[in-house]
């Protein structure tokens, strides 16, 4: 059974995500006369709307702003290393909380939330009723974030858990077969994302946020998607917040 309208959540959305990150942006930057140029760093299910949110920014301030998307745990690594973006914007709060505890970022602020789904390739059946008995199955191949590197992957490994405890042994299965293979570099030597995964065939089921949902169908013909059902659910919110050492 594919993913009917109905489980398409409007929360999703990315013109609302637009808006409130636009509020967000605004209310975190000090303007002064003259344009200044800010870097980003940002979590990568962020990309969509962050890039129309910047070009926005950018056309209503005249500050240009130089996003750089990927795993919000890569980046921190890279902030604790000695990278100074002007602006984190993390999938988790647990990130730049830590590099605020350090003096490296200022005040964390959550500004948005996502949930997980299951995004499958095309051909491939989703149901919501039976979905970890489908994860289980052993022809059935599930592509899963890199947890650490990436918190859409211990978002992950919390379903996985809360699988567990429906389906007893399910956490050890799951967090054996889930293939991280999110990040790694594809066919044109750049990090595959989840649509990337399901453009290649790489995997039958990803385990994603929400928000790739609406773009997977637009780029993978035939692909289908849906939230995790409540049993399994784990809410993800993202925290957000600017360096100690940015340009006021």
């Amino acid at each position: 059974m594919t993913c009917p309208r109905a489980y398409r959540p409007s929360q999703f959305s990315s013109h609302a995500l637009q808006r409130t990150l636009v509020g967000v942006v605004m209310s975190l930057a000090v303007f002064s006369t003259h344009a200044a140029d800010l870097t980003l760093y940002a979590a990568g299910s962020l990309r969509t709307a962050m890039t129309a949110m910047i070009e926005r920014f950018a056309a209503e301030t005249g500050i240009r702003v130089d996003p750089s998307f990927g795993p919000s745990g890569s980046f921190r690594t890279k902030i604790e290393g000695g990278d100074v973006p002007d602006i984190f914007a993390s999938a988790n709060v647990e990130h730049p909380k830590a590099l605020q505890e350090q003096d490296i970022l200022k005040e964390t602020v959550v500004f948005a939330t996502n949930r997980l789904c299951a995004l499958a390739a095309p051909g491939v059946r989703l149901d919501g009723d039976r979905l970890i008995v489908r994860l289980l199955e052993p022809g059935i191949r599930v592509a899963v974030a890199t947890p650490v590197v990436d918190p859409a992957g211990d978002y992950t490994w919390a379903m996985f858990r809360k699988a567990d405890a429906l389906h007893p042994g399910a956490f050890d299965v799951l967090s054996k077969k889930g293939l991280q293979i999110m990040g790694q570099a594809g066919k044109d030597g750049s990090p595959l994302g989840v649509i990337g995964v399901l453009q290649q065939a790489r995997a039958d089921i990803v385990i994603a946020y929400c928000s790739y949902g609406k773009l997977a169908e637009e780029k993978v013909p035939g692909a289908t998607w849906m939230p995790l059902p409540p049993t399994l659910d784990v809410p993800s919110h993202y925290g957000i917040g600017i360096s100690t050492r940015a340009n006021p």
